[in-house]
């Protein structure tokens, strides 16, 4: 700390006062280099720089013409001050940088040249051994890097040395490394380790090195590529002739376990693509001695899954009944009149086109001549609903899926043998359970219903919604799931039934069971035919 014509030094941890040294300066700032070895004043209103010997203690010299008010020394020893310059009759400041000789303070010429030439010498056996070495354990723990990182002198060249010797050292290291990786790739020995290897250098790599480490890694990936497919050929020539049923059977073959080994060694990704393969290999040696047992054949009324067989659906369709429905009442000239259409069951409106659609609300009461012909000409023409279409479904025959076939015919035969009950499917995701319903209703001809659930899923939903139109107001629409229950011959498919709330679940007992109904919320029954098929995933 500092005080006029004075400088008090204090103990760091009591805070004692060490001793005080006499300074021709009014001190407005000061600070120390980096080894605590002198301390630099600045004068708070004269252009001085003062310094000061922490190890005599003693005041050396006065630098004139530097130091104005502030005065910082950096980590490399450089001194930030300040000056004024007087012009004409103002003053100009300035904030400067000096280059100090600090290291010429603390360590002699001699004793600079000295540490120089021994840190050169290490550098030079430190680069012998750097090139002679061979492997990456050789690189390891090298003294003569060690000494001179020990060299803590604060010497331009020492650090220049340093940092070549670090280099060097990486570039070998990088050198050696990929230089092992491209053995074992040639030697076949190489794998999953040594990937993960090579992504570990790569996250701390940046320049050149990134791209040579990068295309190591894609050399070793196709080398490994190459390999499963090679590997994979030779199996396949190893099970030709070999015939089974059962694939834990083929499962024990020696040449299969060898495959399984090399799978083991391979990077995640290319030893689950090798697993698919051998799997798709072994089921395809299974599948060609079942082809024989499981098929399917149609007939023009019957389809054959397998041993079992399914009628064919009719096209049978929903006949749907019309009726008068007024949407609105108007007063024309003091008379009453009412905005009429026709509304079939389902909900779709006609206006008729020949006659207007307003009519005196009198004449309502008894029905006119043209009303009751309109209606009789739409129940002839228009009752039925729209024969719903199963979707179009391409397929692969196989042993598999005929089996898993002809197992749901027959779970869906008992079904509409006691009239009750739903069919659930269950099985991992994406293993085929969707398709399985689709490809049932396509050849079977049976309209499809998909009912999508899920956690959200409230009673509307199920049931009814209402919409608004701007020219007829709100209206009530069933929903697709009413609408298939009392579809002829329909399939409903509730997709994640396992995801309904509880509260929807109780909604769906009756249906179920024996009942076979859905209580809507307005206390109206709807009863499923007894040809519909439910089935839940």
């Amino acid at each position: 700390m500092g005080e006029e014509g004075k400088v008090i030094v204090l103990d760091a941890y009591t805070e004692e006062e060490l001793y005080k040294i006499d300074v021709p300066l009014k001190v407005s700032q000061l600070d120390g280099d980096p080894e605590g070895l002198f301390v630099f004043l600045a004068d708070g209103e004269e252009n001085h720089l003062g310094i000061l010997d922490m190890q005599t203690p003693q005041y050396l010299q006065t630098l004139e013409g530097f130091g104005y008010s502030v005065v910082k020394v950096s980590k490399d020893g450089s001194i930030y001050t300040s000056r004024w310059l007087q012009d004409k009759d103002r003053k100009l400041y300035q904030l400067i940088k000096l280059g100090s000789n600090l290291v010429d303070f603390i360590y002699p010429k001699d004793r600079q040249e000295k540490v120089l030439k021994q840190a050169e010498k290490a550098y030079k056996e430190f680069v012998s051994k750097v090139q002679k070495a061979k492997d990456l354990s050789q690189l390891e723990d090298l003294n003569s890097l060690k000494e001179i990182a020990s060299l803590d002198i604060p010497l331009r060249r020492i650090r220049e040395l340093y940092f070549e010797a670090e280099e060097l050292l990486k570039r070998k290291r990088l050198e050696l490394f990929l230089e092992q990786i491209r053995e074992k790739v040639q030697r076949g020995t190489a794998g999953q380790r040594e990937l993960k290897e090579i992504e570990e250098w790569l996250r701390n790599a940046d320049g050149e090195e990134f791209e040579k480490l990068s295309k190591a890694k894609e050399e070793l990936e196709r080398a490994l590529k190459n390999r499963l497919t090679k590997a994979l050929e030779e199996l396949k020539v190893a099970l030709e002739g070999k015939e089974s049923q059962d694939l834990e059977e083929l499962e024990a073959e020696e040449e299969v376990k060898n495959f399984r080994e090399l799978l083991n060694t391979l990077p995640r990704e290319l030893s689950r693509e090798g697993e698919q393969s051998l799997q798709r290999l072994l089921q395809e040696k299974v599948i060609s001695y079942r082809l024989k047992r499981f098929r399917i054949t149609t007939t023009e009324d019957r389809v054959f899954f397998g041993r079992e067989d399914f009628p064919k659906f009719s096209g049978e369709r929903r006949r749907l009944s019309w009726r008068l429905k007024v949407e609105e009442k108007l007063i024309i000239g003091g008379e009453i009149y009412a905005k009429i259409a026709f509304e079939r069951k389902d909900g779709v409106l006609l206006e008729p086109k020949r006659y207007p659609n307003l009519l005196p609300v009198k004449e309502l009461k008894s029905m006119p001549k043209w009303v009751r012909s309109y209606l009789r000409h739409l129940r002839g023409l228009f009752s039925y609903e729209p024969y719903r279409l199963p979707l179009f479904v391409s397929y692969e025959e196989t042993p598999w899926f005929v089996y898993n076939l002809e197992r749901f015919v027959s779970m869906v035969k008992d079904q509409l043998r006691f009239g009750e009950g739903i069919l659930i499917l269950e099985g991992d995701a994406g293993v085929g359970k969707n398709f399985l319903v689709e490809v049932f209703s396509a050849l079977t001809n049976r309209p499809l219903y998909i009912i999508p659930c899920h956690s959200k899923m409230e009673k509307e939903d199920l049931t009814y919604t209402y919409e608004f139109d701007p020219k007829r107001g709100t209206k009530r629409v069933f929903s697709d799931l009413i609408k298939a229950l009392q579809t002829p011959g329909a399939v409903i498919y509730l997709d994640e039934i396992n995801t309904l709330p509880p509260a929807l679940v109780k909604l769906f007992d009756p249906l179920f069971d024996y009942r076979r109904y859905l209580v809507m919320p307005t206390g109206e029954v709807i009863k499923a035919r007894s040809d519909v098929i439910l089935v839940g995933v």
